[in-house]
This record gives structure tokens, C-alpha cells and sequence, in this order.
């Protein structure tokens, strides 16, 4: 089959890859043992990921040239697989833990989003604006706070259209209409035109 050589991270040894005896790092009989390197691609990705988690990114290209950088991996097209299979494993690692990588660094962010306590709480502030439906359902229960419901901004925009007629005189008609819906959460843009309405939040 050929002789085995070591891919090295500084600190850490990668996988084996398995070469031709003729070359350095050859991967020409790579067809005939495809699953042993899609292993060894998964276990260098899972490696270089524990060792060098705050270099990668979300992005392929980035996550190439760090392979570059950290590893001895003389081929382009292992490299690439590297790189790719890493990528996948950090946008894994955005939703959630990936089984079989543990890294301290994304453990504690995880921990400290968990156990985030506010400095103020909602409940605190001199003045909390809610609707009417919430303002009820408060009442019900007997919640004890400054509630106040808020009040709908309404400010309606009409923009006229100007046209000179034959007699001299000239047709006003409104062309736009812009209707603003202002709460404490989020502000609505109803758009009236001769198209169509648009709403825009």
C-alpha cells in the first residue's frame, strides 16, 4: 500500500495519511480507500478545531488558508477537505455541541450565554408600556408595577399630485399616503399608493 507519513500541527500530530511510496504526501490511490480518508479528513478537522478554534471562521476560504498556516498537509485536494469539513463543524457548533469535540473556549461563551442575569430587570424601569390586552391580563392576575398602555402614534402623510388641466385650472388628487404605527416594540410603514399598499416594519 506504501509508507505512512505525519501530518504536524505545532504541539499536536494529525492523523496518518497514507502515501505512495514514490511520492512525499501522494493521495493517487486515494479511490481505492475512500472511506479510511473520509476518517482521517474528519478526525484532522476535529483536531485542528479543539487546537485552533479561535483562528477558524465561518467561511470556507478563510478556514483554508488557517489549514495553510497550522498544519503540513502538501496536498491541495486533502487540504480542502480539511478545510470544508471544518467549516461544516463550526456551523455546527453555532447551533449547538458537537458530539466528540470539546473545546473550553466555546464551553464557557456557552455557560456564560446560559447563566446571563441582567443588570435590570424589565420589571424595574420607572415606566413599563404595554397594550391593552396585556394591561388586562396583569390586572388579573394582580402583577404589582408601573404599567401604563401605550399610545398609537398615527401620523398620516398625504402627498398630492398637481396636474394642469386644459381649462387653466389644476386637479389636486393625493397620490401617496403614508400611515406610521409607533409601539414600544416595533414600528409599522404602511405605504398607500395607486399600485398598492406596502407595509414596511
Amino acid at each position: 500500500m506504501g509508507i505512512t507519513k505525519k501530518a504536524e500541527i505545532p504541539g499536536k500530530i494529525l492523523p496518518y495519511m497514507i502515501c505512495d511510496s514514490n511520492e512525499e504526501y501522494g493521495v493517487n490511490h486515494c479511490k481505492t480507500i475512500h472511506t479510511f480518508i473520509s476518517d482521517v479528513v474528519k478526525r484532522a478537522a476535529r483536531l485542528l478545531l479543539e487546537k485552533h478554534y479561535s483562528s477558524l471562521t465561518y467561511d470556507f476560504y478563510i478556514n483554508k488558508r488557517v489549514v495553510q498556516e497550522k498544519t503540513n498537509i502538501q496536498s491541495k485536494r486533502l487540504r480542502n477537505k480539511v478545510a470544508g469539513y471544518s467549516t461544516h463543524l463550526m456551523s455546527r457548533m453555532r447551533k449547538g455541541v458537537v458530539k466528540g469535540i470539546f473545546i473550553a473556549k466555546h464551553e464557557e461563551e456557552r455557560i456564560q450565554k446560559e447563566n446571563f442575569i441582567p443588570k435590570e430587570k424589565i420589571l424595574d424601569s420607572e415606566k413599563v408600556e404595554v397594550d391593552d390586552l396585556t394591561l388586562n391580563m396583569i390586572n388579573q392576575y394582580g402583577f404589582k408595577g408601573n404599567f401604563t398602555p401605550f399610545v398609537v402614534e398615527k401620523t398620516v402623510t398625504v402627498v398630492l399630485n398637481k396636474t394642469p388641466l386644459s381649462n387653466g385650472s389644476i386637479n389636486i388628487t393625493p397620490l401617496t399616503t403614508i400611515l406610521l404605527i409607533t409601539t414600544p416594540l416595533f414600528t409599522i410603514i404602511v405605504i398607500n399608493t395607486p399600485l398598492g399598499n406596502r407595509c414596511i416594519k
